[in-house]
């Protein structure tokens, strides 16, 4: 089995916060990837896009004085916008209005996606987390070389369910029934579960010590 860690967050700040040896990190949505041994790739069209995102950010920056507790986060490839701490008196509608009016100079190249309390600057290009998964197993057409298993509890996390489709086995963390995903859990605590199951389920030798390495 391989492990990989696909998150929105900067490649650096993914590894920081998980901090295990040996897995597979993916970055800013699945554009940037380090494989266990150190290599690194990230998407060519997201870095010649860097320069749009790095503009926004410069553009959007000094105006956050108007919104008190938004914060920004630059992360190179793409950047977020987190509304969660802004103060309850405000409406986070002219914040976003504000971010749409600036990547707006930029949108034949630059989009806007939504989180968790947090809105995405990303380059507008059919990549996300799923495409990242379909890249680590080997190709980008078929999951049918490995078994792919993704476990995700965002609203950007949909893109990857919906991308890889009924080959993979995706799980849903929360209680949304509109969930691309195949299957669904209620609890972060329910996904230790599932992880245990997977390992004692592909590791026995009943399934075949072929199919336990792949």
């Amino acid at each position: 089995m391989r492990v990989a860690i696909v998150s929105g967050r900067g490649l650096a700040d993914v590894k920081r916060r998980v901090g295990v040896k040996g897995l597979i990190y993916s970055g800013n949505h699945g554009l940037e990837i380090e494989h266990a041994r150190g290599a690194r790739w990230a998407h060519p069209e997201a870095r010649r896009l860097a320069k749009a995102v790095a503009r926004v950010a410069a553009e959007l920056a000094p105006r956050l004085k108007e919104f008190p507790g938004a914060q920004l986060e630059a992360k190179g490839l793409t950047l977020s916008l987190h509304f969660r701490n802004l103060k309850s008196f405000l409406s986070p509608r002219p914040l976003r209005g504000l971010l749409e009016q600036i990547v707006g100079l930029d949108a034949a190249y630059l989009r806007v996606s939504r989180g968790k309390k947090v809105w995405e600057v990303r380059p507008r290009l059919r990549w996300n987390k799923g495409d990242a998964l379909l890249k680590l197993a080997g190709t980008r057409g078929s999951t049918q070389t490995w078994t792919i298993a993704f476990v995700g509890d965002d609203q950007t996390d949909e893109e990857g369910f919906r991308r890889l489709g009924p080959g993979a086995l995706t799980v849903h963390v929360g209680s949304s029934k509109r969930s691309r995903a195949n299957f669904r859990v209620k609890l972060q605590a329910h996904v230790a579960l599932f992880l245990e199951f997977v390992l004692s389920e592909w590791s026995s030798p009943a399934r075949g010590s072929s199919r336990a390495r792949r």
